[in-house]
């Protein structure tokens, strides 16, 4: 995959990875038509009071009430969806999600904010949904997310679980620490899981079986 470029600011969101023989899930999820703002593809999307999914924003960490359904894998444009879309016509105002709570993502840090040494592992980050240094925001043409792990927010409530560095990084890490600023070449592409993951086996909220969002 072309994004996957070592010790590159080459921000693209979260993107699934797995071993052979492993299988990725991808569910359908309704979206307002008063959502404002794109879901663009890898973007971590979250769940409304009415059951439908909107992209998150700031840097975003979970709460008992706001938590991550998934990552976007098709896109959206804002004020297109409709909570009478149907699957039989094939509607592009649906988002296709990737949705298994087991899941694992590869995704970058960002200059401003690099995780830095081999300590940086197993720790939780939050997501910096915009304005990572180095990006001009989503491609109008490509449409691919923009999204990064914040490496200077390191809390037990994040919202990202380092898991270790993406093969493509061959084993190198940083030689600045989590807390400061470096250039391109410091930024590297982890791999991890979410913290919070709402379960998705429908289309309404009523369906989540673990935490619901109440943020609409």
């Amino acid at each position: 995959m072309p994004y996957l470029q070592p010790q590159t600011n080459n921000y693209f969101g979260f993107m699934p990875t797995a071993s052979q023989g492993t299988l990725v899930q991808c569910n359908p999820y309704l979206v307002s038509s008063s959502e404002g703002s794109d879901i663009n593809i890898g973007d971590c999307v979250m769940i409304t009071t009415i059951g439908t999914a909107r992209v998150i924003t700031g840097a975003f960490v979970p709460t008992s009430s706001m938590a991550i359904a998934g990552v976007a894998a098709s896109y959206v444009a804002a004020n297109t969806g409709s909570t009478g879309a149907l699957l039989n016509n094939n509607t592009s105002q649906m988002v296709l999600v990737y949705d298994d709570p087991g899941q694992k993502f590869v995704v970058c840090d960002t200059t401003s904010g690099v995780i830095g040494t081999q300590l940086g592992i197993g720790k939780n980050y939050a997501v910096l949904a915009t304005g990572c240094v180095g990006s001009t925001g989503a491609s109008s043409v490509l449409h691919r997310s923009v999204q990064a792990l914040s490496g200077v927010t390191s809390t037990a409530a994040g919202a990202f679980h380092v898991l270790g560095l993406h093969p493509i990084e061959n084993g190198v890490h940083s030689t600045v620490g989590a807390a400061t600023a470096g250039s391109a070449v410091n930024v590297r592409k982890w791999v991890g899981v979410f913290t919070a993951q709402v379960t998705n086996q429908g289309l309404s909220s009523g369906n989540l079986n673990t935490i619901v969002n109440t943020t609409s």
